[in-house]
């Protein structure tokens, strides 16, 4: 972003060899944007770091939806204003559409917001309540890596049809996004069903 203020974007594509996607330039931000949200999650061993002071949160008189909710909204915070921002300022400097600009708002805040939910729904199932140090649970819990590659799932699952298919880049931009919401709204609901009785077996 701090680049695209002072450097024209042509020319940091040919330094970076990549002139070619000089065209595909509002996707490929938005794919960019999206790939670091999948490298954003903090929901995934947000349970795990709880460690044995879980049962605290257990007696505490917070619902369990409420706790839910604080994991994955910590993990938005995190991400999404910054990305909103960015998205406003590269989109001004580089005169995108309404349309674009919108995508890459949206797109990336609803990525971030899939994967903080789907973070606490493994780490439910991948808990890692027993350890010596929190490194351990973010470098060597389970949950975090299947959330890892979750992410990186959705990210190469779009370019993998898009190479194959070749639409038109702005509607499948939005197709994919309309994909994403509705992954977001199926996994809240998940959540919200099967959430309270996994998380009290812990």
């Amino acid at each position: 972003t701090v680049a695209l203020c002072f450097f024209n974007l042509e020319d940091i594509l040919k330094a970076l060899e990549l002139p070619e996607i000089s065209q595909y330039a509002p996707a490929v931000i938005i794919l960019m944007f999206s790939f670091m949200a999948s490298t954003t999650l903090t929901s995934a061993s947000s349970i795990s770091l709880e460690g044995n002071s879980l049962w605290i949160l257990k007696c505490s008189p917070l619902s369990v939806s409420k706790i839910f909710y604080s994991k994955i909204l910590l993990n938005i915070v995190i991400f999404v204003p910054a990305s909103i921002i960015c998205a406003i300022v590269i989109s001004i400097v580089l005169k995108f559409s309404l349309f674009n600009t919108l995508m890459m708002i949206i797109a990336p805040s609803v990525i971030s917001i899939l994967l903080s939910v789907l973070g606490v729904i493994i780490n439910l199932y991948l808990p890692k309540l027993v350890w010596t140090a929190p490194v351990a649970v973010v470098k060597q819990g389970a949950s975090m890596l299947v959330c890892m590659l979750a992410g990186f799932a959705l990210m190469a699952a779009p370019i993998l049809f898009f190479v194959l298919l070749k639409p038109q880049i702005d509607f499948y931009v939005f197709i994919v996004t309309v994909i994403y919401i509705a992954l977001t709204l199926l996994s809240m609901a998940y959540l919200k069903q099967k959430g309270e009785k996994l998380f009290k077996r812990l």
